[in-house]
C-alpha cells in the first residue's frame, strides 16, 4: 500500500498541479487510500450526482414521480439578488435539450441528461425542482457535511461573490460508497442511480485508464482549471471500490 501510495505521489508531482485529492475505498472493508481527502474544491458538475439523488429522495417522499413531466425553461433566479439569468447553449456539453424549450420532459429523462450528458439545462430545471437547501440537507444526512449545494449552473453573479458548490474527496467517497451499497434513498432507487451513472458518455477521466471490460458507474466535473472524477468501479472479480480524482491548477486537459 505505501508503494502505491508513493507512486500516485510522484505522479501528482509530475503532473504539475496546483492541488490533487485522491481517494479509493474498499466498499466492504476499511482498505482506503486517502491523500488531501479534506482539501475542499469546487464541484464543478460532481455535484450533479447530489441533484440526481435529492430527487430520489423527494420522489420517495411522495412529492411526485419520475414519469412526471416539467417545462423545459431557461431562465432562472440568480441566490444572490434573484434576478434571472439564462444559460449559453454554447457553454453546454448537452445542446438538444434547447430544442425542447416550451414543451415538456420527464423528469426521469432530465435526471438521465443531467448525468450522462452533463446537462446545465436539465440541472438548472431539477435543482429548482428540488431546492438547493433540501440538496444540501441530504447530504449531510448522509454524513457529507463538507459538501455543500447552494446553487445551479451558471449563476455568474454568485461565482463573483465565491458562492459555490463545495466539495472534498472524502466526502464524495462517503456518498458513493453508500450509493454503491445500496444506502441512498432505498436499494432500488440506488440500483437506478448506479444505472444512470454507468450511461455516462465523458469518459475521459478514470475509464480510459481501465480495461473496457470494467463496469464504471462516474460523473466528471470541470470548469477552467478544475477537473474532477468521482466513480463507483465493479471489477469482474471482487467488490466494487470508490475512486474519487479531484485537481485544481493542471492546464494541460489530457494531463
Amino acid at each position: 500500500m505505501l508503494q502505491l501510495i508513493d507512486e500516485i505521489q510522484r505522479r501528482i508531482k509530475q503532473s504539475g498541479a496546483e492541488t490533487v485529492s485522491v481517494v479509493a475505498s474498499d466498499c466492504n472493508s476499511n482498505h482506503n487510500i486517502l491523500i488531501n481527502p479534506d482539501v475542499s474544491f469546487h464541484t464543478a458538475s460532481v455535484f450533479k450526482i447530489c441533484v440526481m439523488m435529492e430527487v430520489f429522495h423527494q420522489v420517495r417522499q411522495g412529492y411526485f414521480s419520475l414519469d412526471d413531466a416539467l417545462l423545459i425553461k431557461n431562465e432562472f433566479y440568480s441566490i444572490v439578488d434573484q434576478s434571472t439569468f439564462s444559460l449559453s447553449i454554447t457553454d453546454d456539453s448537452e445542446t438538444d435539450l434547447y430544442r425542447s424549450i416550451g414543451n415538456s420532459l420527464k423528469i426521469m429523462d432530465l435526471v438521465t441528461r443531467m448525468i450522462t450528458h452533463s446537462s446545465n439545462l436539465a440541472t438548472n430545471i431539477l435543482i429548482e425542482l428540488v431546492n438547493p437547501s433540501k440538496v444540501n440537507d441530504f447530504m449531510h444526512q448522509l454524513d457529507a457535511k463538507e459538501l455543500i449545494v447552494i446553487r445551479g449552473v451558471e449563476d455568474k453573479k454568485a461565482f463573483k461573490y465565491g458562492l459555490n458548490n463545495l466539495a472534498t474527496a472524502r466526502s464524495l467517497m462517503q456518498i458513493l460508497t453508500k450509493l454503491a451499497i445500496k444506502q441512498v434513498v432505498s436499494q432500488d432507487a440506488s440500483e437506478t442511480m448506479i444505472a444512470i451513472l454507468k450511461q455516462q458518455k465523458h469518459n475521459t477521466g478514470i475509464p480510459a485508464m481501465l480495461p473496457s471490460d470494467v463496469s464504471i458507474a462516474h460523473k466528471t466535473g470541470w470548469i477552467n482549471l478544475i477537473y474532477h472524477d468521482a466513480a463507483i468501479i465493479f471489477p469482474s472479480d471482487q467488490e466494487p471500490y470508490v475512486l474519487v480524482i479531484m485537481t485544481r491548477g493542471i492546464p494541460d486537459d489530457a494531463e
